[in-house]
C-alpha cells in the first residue's frame, strides 16, 4: 500500500505527536507545577508518571493506526514502542534504565532484524546507528546520568524486543 507524499506527512506529524510531544509536554507540565526539579528525570520515582503517559498514547497511536491503515511495518513499529513503554515503566518500578540506550538500541535491532535485504543502504544506516549508540552511551556516562549497567539494559532491551519483534512477526 503505497500513501500519497501528503499522506505519509500526517503520518509522521501523527506519530510525532503520540511518540514525542504527548509524553514530553507531560513532563514539562510536571516541571512547571514543582513534580520534578529537572526535565532530565534523573530519579527513578519521576519517571513513573511519564512512562504511564508514554505507554498509553504509544497504544492509542498504535490502536488507531492499526484500525485506519494497514501497514504492517508502521504496526510493528508501534507495538514495538508500546511494549518497550510498558516494559520501561515496570521495571523503573525498582530499576532505573536508560531511555537513550532504549531507543538506540530498539533502532538498531529493528535494522538488523530488517537486513539488507530490506533497508537501501544497510550497511551506512546500521553503521550510523551503532555509532549514535556508542555517542548516546558516552555522552550518559560523561554527564554522569547512568552507571554503565544502566546503558547496557536500556540498549539490550530495545534491540532484543524490537529485533526480536520484527524478525518473529515481519
Amino acid at each position: 500500500l503505497l500513501i500519497p507524499t501528503a499522506g505519509q506527512w500526517r503520518l509522521v506529524a501523527f506519530v510525532f505527536v503520540f511518540t514525542a510531544v504527548i509524553p514530553g509536554v507531560t513532563v514539562v507540565y510536571m516541571k512547571r507545577f514543582g513534580l520534578v526539579k529537572s526535565l532530565e528525570l534523573p530519579q527513578r520515582k519521576h519517571r513513573r508518571l511519564p512512562l504511564l503517559v508514554a505507554c498509553l498514547s504509544f497504544s492509542a497511536a498504535f490502536y488507531m493506526l492499526r484500525s485506519a491503515i494497514p501497514l504492517p511495518l508502521i504496526e510493528l513499529l508501534m507495538l514495538s514502542g508500546m511494549l518497550l513503554m510498558g516494559l520501561a515503566l515496570l521495571i523503573t518500578l525498582f530499576y532505573k534504565i536508560s531511555m537513550h540506550l532504549l531507543a538506540w538500541g530498539a533502532i538498531t535491532g529493528q535494522l538488523l532484524a530488517l537486513g539488507p535485504w530490506q533497508v537501501q543502504g544497510f550497511l551506512f544506516w546500521f553503521s550510523l546507528a551503532v555509532l549514535c549508540s556508542g555517542l548516546a552511551a558516552s555522552s550518559r556516562l560523561a554527564l554522569k546520568a547512568h552507571a554503565g549497567h544502566e546503558l547496557v539494559a536500556g540498549f539490550g532491551l530495545g534491540f532484543v524486543v524490537t529485533g526480536g519483534l520484527f524478525q518473529i512477526l515481519l
